[in-house]
């Protein structure tokens, strides 16, 4: 998950503008995304806590973001962005707060703050991952081959 959302974030900035989009597009855009993931948290944690089938809400939202980064390897025109990145804020909010409750569950109260540990390690690893697949530079071929291979390896059958 980790490597999903921060390539949503600078490195999709990077794309666009390579695409020939202005800043003020770009910022529209990302930050649209970003009101939507932080707008949906408290509606999203309580949908979290009321389905009891938490891994599935989270493969349906990885399943979603996967979507977004379809979405914008295939038609990165500004309607189609901002359709990605208000389905990736929408989904974020609602995948993060149910990673966070089966966390819980798995660890309890009293470990949740080791466990939250975890997750913040596997989290900067995917980072480095995702940076390590954008080092390719800044050309329109290698920005379409790191949201490809993004897509790619975010399968479903990755995730389990």
């Amino acid at each position: 998950m980790a490597d999903a959302q921060i390539g949503f974030g600078s490195f999709l900035a990077c794309y666009l503008a390579g695409k020939g989009w202005s800043k003020l597009d770009v910022g529209y855009v990302l930050t649209a995304g970003g009101v939507a993931g932080v707008m949906m948290q408290i509606p999203g944690g309580a949908f979290a806590d009321a389905v009891r089938w938490k891994r599935g809400l989270v493969a349906i939202g990885i399943v979603a973001i996967d979507f977004s980064a379809l979405i914008l390897a295939t038609r990165p025109t500004f309607s189609w962005v901002l359709v990605a990145e208000l389905l990736h804020g929408i989904t974020s909010g609602v995948v993060l707060t149910a990673v966070a409750a089966i966390s819980l569950g798995i660890a309890g109260s009293s470990e949740m703050s080791a466990r939250v540990g975890r997750n913040l390690r596997f989290s900067a690893a995917g980072n480095a991952r995702e940076c390590d697949h954008s080092k390719l530079g800044g050309t329109d071929r290698a920005s379409t081959y790191s949201i490809r291979s993004f897509v790619r390896e975010r399968s479903i059958l990755d995730r389990w």
